[in-house]
């Protein structure tokens, strides 16, 4: 908790998406509170949001899925998060599982989840829309998944939408793919296929627009050693090409993973992630909360957080920028649920919220002066942070 010009609204489980924001000025201390929890369908199991997005009406939509169940959710507020209600629960098949990790909303209001869908048989990547404010969805793409590494979540992973609606949705099917629809979603095309090593897996984890148009596209590429690589590429001509701007990792024996990009009002870009050292047949070895700083459209980048003090259940999940230049990254340290702010470019942060997950939020957005972000702590949760 702390003081600070603004309020914030913050969800809990995994993704992220960002609008506008306007500054309110106080002084009073912000308090957290719990604005919307949803558990599992089924006893024991988990449910959680992966991504948040609000519109120019001040609508709240959160993304993610019931995991007991194998139900994609799509929650909305349209009270600025004092009630809520699921407006699409879906899987393909009674026997499959789904899981919505992307919402992004168009000038039209229209509004767009990715994720995936699936059973033992397969993976599918999916992307539905609602153009009625949530009340009625169609799936308007999906496509072939083939994991190249057990126990990754793959499908759409993140949506982000230009100024002239075209819709660019990132992700993974085996390779990192980003899809590009210039018509509303009814037709789709691969503009990038991506992989570091030829055969070895890559997932374009989250995308983003600068200012000026270009797309940046973040996430992993497996190396020959089956060690993950931190990579940004960008495309300067809406998708058609596309290189590589940033290639990172802290040496050899480590791992850089990001999870999520975003811009700031002055050209800046941010992307948010974890590293730590390599281990072999250990999934998710303990790691530390890594921010990387792009300016000169991606072509300089820098490290700006980064710690030696690694811990299981640690890492940075969704990163948001406000129109005063504050950057807000969500995630989990040791098990904790964890909101930051940083100020000044990123050079000073501050804890917002921190309580025992154990897993916590995964995206984060900033509009209406308020920060909005949303992950999981056993249920689905959100939280908003008043003024």
């Amino acid at each position: 908790m702390g003081q600070s010009s603004g309020s914030a609204i913050v969800t809990a489980s995994a993704d992220g998406v960002i609008t506008g924001t306007h500054n309110v000025t106080f002084n009073h201390v912000a308090v957290f509170k719990t604005k919307d929890m949803l558990p599992s369908q089924v006893s024991g199991s988990a449910s959680g949001g992966r991504s948040i997005a609000i519109d120019s009406s001040g609508n709240i939509y959160a993304a993610g899925a019931d995991f007991g169940s194998g139900l994609w959710i799509v929650r909305k507020s349209a009270d600025g998060g004092a009630t809520w209600s699921t407006v699409d629960s879906y899987r393909p098949t009674g026997n499959s599982q789904a899981k919505a990790n992307a919402v992004s909303i168009d000038s039209t209001g229209a509004i767009y989840v990715g994720g995936s869908a699936g059973d033992l048989g397969g993976l599918t990547g999916v992307i539905r829309k609602s153009s009625d404010h949530g009340s009625t969805w169609n799936t308007v793409d999906t496509f072939v998944d083939t994991p190249l590494l057990s126990g990754d979540g793959n499908g759409v992973k993140s949506i982000v939408i230009d100024s002239s609606d075209k819709v660019y949705a990132s992700g993974s099917n085996g390779s990192w793919i980003v899809r590009m629809s210039s018509n509303g979603g009814t037709t789709w095309t691969t503009v990038d296929s991506y992989q570091f090593s030829a055969g070895h897996h890559a997932s374009a984890n989250a995308i983003t627009i600068d200012a000026l148009g270009n797309i940046y596209a973040v996430g992993f590429g497996t190396d020959l050693s089956n060690v993950w690589q931190w990579i940004v590429r960008k495309s300067s001509n809406a998708g058609i090409s596309w290189s590589t701007v940033d290639s990172y990792v802290l040496g050899t024996g480590y791992f850089a993973i990001p999870t999520s990009i975003t811009t700031d009002g002055n050209g800046n870009l941010y992307t948010a992630g974890f590293e730590g050292a390599f281990s072999v047949g250990t999934f998710y070895p303990p790691s530390s909360w890594v921010v990387r700083k792009g300016s000169e459209s991606g072509s300089t980048w820098i490290t700006i957080v980064s710690s030696p003090t690694r811990e299981s259940g640690t890492m940075a999940n969704g990163i948001a920028t406000d129109s005063g230049g504050n950057i807000y990254v969500v995630g989990l340290s040791g098990n904790n649920w964890t909101v930051k702010k940083g100020t000044h470019s990123g050079s000073v942060w501050t804890n917002l919220d921190s309580f025992h997950g154990p897993w916590g939020p995964t995206s984060v957005a900033a509009a209406f002066g308020n920060v909005y972000a949303t992950g999981m702590a056993q249920q689905w949760i959100t939280r908003i942070l008043y003024p």
